[in-house]
């Protein structure tokens, strides 16, 4: 039996969702995403007319129904018609219950076990079963929710390579709603001085004669498209433009679906379009954060080492052989990056040495030893109170870059593992490059001396395990120092 008002579910109709950040949709667009966001589906109807804000009672026959109940609803809502048990024979057309009535509502099975909510009259008989079939709404619930899941995936992507890898899927995808074709394809490119270079491909597409006539259509329909919405969806196809303004660069879309989309794959793609211009501009943004950032850390960097009479270029090599080890020690990527842009901040407590020491093309006696060693602390002491993590992560490495495996380094003498991996890995990537050039103070070392150096330093000045990584890479090592000459 069912309780009176507990679990009742009203159901309304949705108002407009446009957000007015995004692009604007099209009228038909509007009608597809209202249908697919409404409660229950396109069918959903309103409260029933008359019903108003009474507490209905519950009206003969409403004990012990069966799974037989079924919702009757016409299509596009409007009044609520009435349930048939097949216990009490055919319904009455035209009936209507006297007095009060009230809707409850009746768990209803759909294909596949998949159950959904449904108002149900209080009495039986009435009009002939008009039920829509499940089917149709589910395949329209499982396309919404594939635009939805892309969207989240288009907004956690790390880089525009991998954004418009994922981005060309999930045009291909939305565009299958209905079917496939033998001949759909999806094209990402590059356009400059209305040329187009394709740096990424999806589907079926027989490059046989070259990307030209495909990227000539992208273009074609990009600049077709009116002034601050680059974004066409046709009858077969998709394009959008976006305009990366902080390096000045066109990035195209271009997708062929060889058949014709009906009207809620083209509703589908005007959303998923709106979502990819939104994520993309925001990882142009955080993109430029980021190089922004990378800049001024190597800029700093590079002021430190010009000024103690080694070349801005060390602090690029360090850089990058930290990230090649990381990266082969099993680091993430994340962490590998994130150690790629701080490791050029190890020495940056040198600003604080006295020249007199620092330039010193001599023998260091202890006291001015003693006094460069201290260039760790005061280069913590710079960065520690950043709450950025970039900063937070240069002033470990700053203060840790001259530990050594066996405790015997400064300034605080941590062993082995005590001394943080991104301190380590620094420490190693700027032994080499100190030893494999030349300095104020001494000549380049000859390479089979340098790793001579490497092999006899492992377990005591260096972690034996990065040694060996860094040896097993060494053609990759001598790339990055042939990359960044002095």
């Amino acid at each position: 039996m069912e309780g009176h008002d507990r679990g009742r579910r009203r159901f309304r109709p949705q108002g407009d969702r446009t957000d007015p950040g995004r692009l604007p949709l099209p009228e038909h667009a509007r009608a597809v995403s209202a249908r697919l966001l409404r409660p229950g589906g396109q069918d959903a109807p309103g409260r029933a007319p008359g019903h108003g804000g009474h507490s209905p009672r519950r009206g003969h026959g409403d004990r012990e129904r069966g799974p037989g109940v079924r919702a009757v609803c016409p299509p596009g809502g409007g009044q609520l018609l009435r349930a048939h048990h097949p216990a009490h024979g055919p319904a009455r057309p035209g009936a209507r219950a006297q007095g009060h009535h009230r809707v409850r509502h009746q768990r209803l099975q759909a294909q596949g076990g998949a159950e959904r909510t449904a108002p149900v009259h209080g009495h039986h008989g009435g009009h002939p079963l008009l039920q829509r079939p499940a089917d149709h709404r589910s395949g329209q619930d499982r396309a919404a929710q594939s635009v939805i899941a892309a969207s989240a995936e288009l907004f956690a992507a790390k880089s525009v390579q991998d954004f418009f890898v994922l981005a060309l899927e999930h045009i291909l995808r939305t565009g299958r709603c209905a079917g496939l074709s033998c001949s759909e394809f999806g094209l990402a490119g590059t356009a400059r001085d209305g040329r187009v270079e394709i740096f990424e491909s999806r589907g079926l597409f027989d490059p046989g004669d070259g990307f030209s006539e495909p990227a000539r259509r992208m273009l074609e329909l990009c600049n077709a498209a009116p002034a601050g919405r680059r974004l066409h969806v046709l009858e077969r196809e998709f394009a959008a433009g976006f305009y990366n303004s902080h390096t000045d660069q066109d990035y195209v879309l271009y997708a062929s679906f060889g058949r014709p989309l009906n009207e809620m794959e083209q509703g589908l793609l005007h959303i998923l379009g709106g979502n990819i211009a939104v994520a993309l501009n925001n990882l142009f943004l955080t993109e430029e954060i980021v190089a922004t950032q990378r800049e001024v850390v190597l800029t700093l960097g590079e002021v430190v080492e010009t000024r103690s009479k080694e070349t801005a270029q060390h602090v690029k090599r360090v850089a990058e052989y930290s990230y090649l080890l990381a990266v082969k020690s099993g680091l993430s990527e994340d962490k590998a990056q994130l150690l790629r842009m701080a490791s050029p901040m190890h020495d940056v407590g040198k600003i604080g040495i006295p020249d007199s020491i620092l330039f010193k093309p001599g023998k260091l006696t202890e006291e001015e030893f003693n006094i460069i060693k201290t260039h760790t602390v005061i280069g913590h002491s710079i960065l520690k109170n950043s709450p950025r993590r970039i900063m937070r992560t240069a002033a470990t490495i700053a203060l840790q870059h001259h530990e050594r495996w066996d405790g015997t380094g400064y300034p605080h003498g941590l062993a082995e593992d005590e001394t943080h991996i991104f301190g380590r890995i620094t420490a190693l990537a700027d032994v080499f490059d100190a030893l494999a050039c030349d300095r104020v103070y001494k000549k380049a070392w000859p390479l089979d001396e340098v790793l001579a150096y490497l092999r006899e330093q492992r377990g005591r000045q260096f972690d034996p395990r990065l040694v060996d990584i860094f040896l097993a890479n060494i053609d990759d090592m001598m790339a990055i120092r042939a990359t960044y000459p002095d």
